[in-house]
């Protein structure tokens, strides 16, 4: 996670600029929290993805799902992407613009992966996100 990321012309080397493993949330009344709320992030999920020697081009859809501390996915965003098969490398990005709380506490981003060979998505790693809350004390 990131708030931006560049692909340099030249090199084709990417750039993870400010790494993101934690926000504080201020709130002014604990019962916002308790309702529940939408926080606009705009972050970047940079991804690497090693690719085996198939010999064919591989049509990926990926999900990332937003876990909260309590285990329940809260959230999901898909995205797809070809990977032409004269890659051995391939580097996906997607722009993750809000996520949904409703306390704070350890969550997690769990990366799954569906490629043209598989109907069913397989976990590929999950990154730990704390959700850290200031103003109330609240759950």
């Amino acid at each position: 996670m990131c708030k931006k990321s560049t692909i340099d012309r030249d090199t084709n080397s990417l750039s993870i600029i400010d790494c993101i493993d934690e926000i504080t949330i201020t709130l002014h009344d604990d019962a916002e929290l308790g309702k529940g709320l939408t926080v606009p992030v705009n972050f970047q999920f940079v991804s690497l993805w090693l690719m085996n020697d198939s010999g064919k081009d591989v049509n990926a859809d990926i999900k990332i799902l937003f876990i909260n501390p309590k285990g329940k996915t809260i959230n999901e965003y898909p995205g797809s992407f070809t990977i032409d098969k004269k890659y051995k490398r391939f580097r996906s990005r997607m722009n993750l613009e809000q996520i949904f709380i409703k306390e704070k506490g350890r969550y997690f981003f769990e990366v799954q992966l569906r490629d043209n060979k598989s109907k069913k998505y397989m976990s590929q790693g999950s990154i730990p996100f704390d959700i850290l809350v200031t103003g109330v004390d609240k759950k």
